[in-house]
């Protein structure tokens, strides 16, 4: 197993406690959203949830996590440690700045 920082520990402990609170307040089938936004220089995780009784997708914000303090290699260690714990897909996009 590759060892973990105090960071991504860090950051796998809050967003399962996050997801854990959203599970509990929200109904539906979850989703993982993953995206990796140049403009804030984040990689960003979020979890939604589509409701089975009203309209709408319910979304939390799991982990935001900065370029500066996180590799790549992090990011997907904290993504896939998520989807392990929770076995929900994980969905992605990405955002880039576009330069003229």
């Amino acid at each position: 197993m590759k060892y973990q920082t105090r960071d991504v520990r860090l950051a796998i402990r809050k967003g399962n406690e996050i997801i854990a609170d959203f599970k509990q307040h929200t109904h539906g089938k979850l989703n993982l959203w993953a995206s990796i936004t140049d403009l804030s220089q984040k990689y960003n995780i979020n979890v939604e949830a589509h409701s089975k009784f009203n309209p709408g997708v319910y979304n939390a914000i799991v982990a935001q996590l900065p370029f500066s303090d996180f590799s790549y290699d992090d990011f997907i260690e904290v993504l896939m440690a998520f989807q392990k714990e929770w076995d929900i897909p994980v969905l992605t996009h990405g955002y880039c700045a576009l330069s003229s």
